[in-house]
């Protein structure tokens, strides 16, 4: 399912038939649980089912010390079913049939919904699902469940969040790629090196707190008082905006000034659609 630009950009939140509402946090909510946090959020959004068993692997013993010998003993037996299959069957397994038998990673789903859903979110062991509820409750005073987050769903929930904080989920990892050659595993190992150094450079540019400083201070109607009021989603997208706009007083000065004689001033560019979806 994927938002079109309009409620991609909307500060109000975006509603789920038979879900909830979520919402693209706003700075001032990320700065409130810690940028820590938000990136650890998003990481849990960004897992993959192998880079789930990646981070048992990094946890070792440690990460079934607060588990009962059952619950151990269920993942370790889900995993070795999931190994059994072929990779090309492995892809095919949903993410959700393997973490249900997990409270860890459940409870940090759980926590992750709060945040981004209007809703209260609370995970249902007996019937493996997250139920919400925004506030309501029936004739008996009982509160009413006004949503639901299961198998069958799941992916789309966590998909419209991604889009919804302007982050793009790859299916394919650069260290996952197979050669076939000497020559092309020394080519793809060069490509990493300089991909690296290039991510290092622009990591640093793209650094959160770097972004919201520098829109702050170059944005007409942005400054580092009111910025807080932004959603994510707004503060990448006005970055974006504020680059058009300075390319775009560029060479309408250029023009003014040397005139446009090849006739490549673009009047327009400043109209341009950055929403590539």
């Amino acid at each position: 399912m994927q938002l079109d630009y309009f409620s991609l950009l909307s500060p109000e939140p975006f509603s789920l038939v038979g879900i909830g509402k979520v919402k693209s946090p706003k700075l001032i909510e990320i700065s409130r649980i810690g940028i820590g946090t938000y990136f650890a959020y998003l990481n849990y959004l960004l897992m993959r089912v192998d880079e789930y068993y990646q981070r048992l692997d990094t946890c070792g013993i440690d990460y079934f010390s607060s588990m009962n010998q059952s619950e151990k003993e269920t993942i370790i037996q889900i995993r070795k079913e999931y190994e059994s299959y072929s990779q090309e069957e492995q892809l095919t397994i949903p993410l959700y049939n393997i973490i249900i038998f997990d409270r860890l990673v459940l409870s940090a789903f759980c926590e992750i919904f709060n945040f981004f859903f209007v809703e209260s979110v609370e995970y249902d062991s007996k019937q493996q699902c997250f139920l919400l509820y925004d506030g309501s409750i029936n004739g008996e005073g009982v509160k009413k469940i006004t949503g639901v987050i299961h198998s069958g769903n799941f992916a789309v929930v966590v998909d419209i969040i991604l889009q919804r904080v302007h982050v793009k989920r790859s299916d394919i990892d650069g260290d996952n790629l197979k050669v076939k050659n000497k020559i092309a595993a020394k080519l793809l190992e060069k490509m990493r090196k300089a991909e690296k150094e290039n991510k290092k450079k622009s990591d640093k540019k793209m650094d959160l707190g770097n972004m919201v400083s520098s829109i702050s201070a170059h944005a007409r109607d942005l400054n580092i008082i009111n910025v807080w009021e932004i959603t994510i989603f707004q503060l990448y997208d006005q970055l974006s905006r504020q680059r058009i706009e300075d390319s775009y007083t560029i060479a309408s000065t250029s023009m003014s000034v040397w005139g446009d004689k090849k006739n490549t001033f673009d009047g327009d560019m400043w109209l341009q659609n950055i929403n590539d979806n």
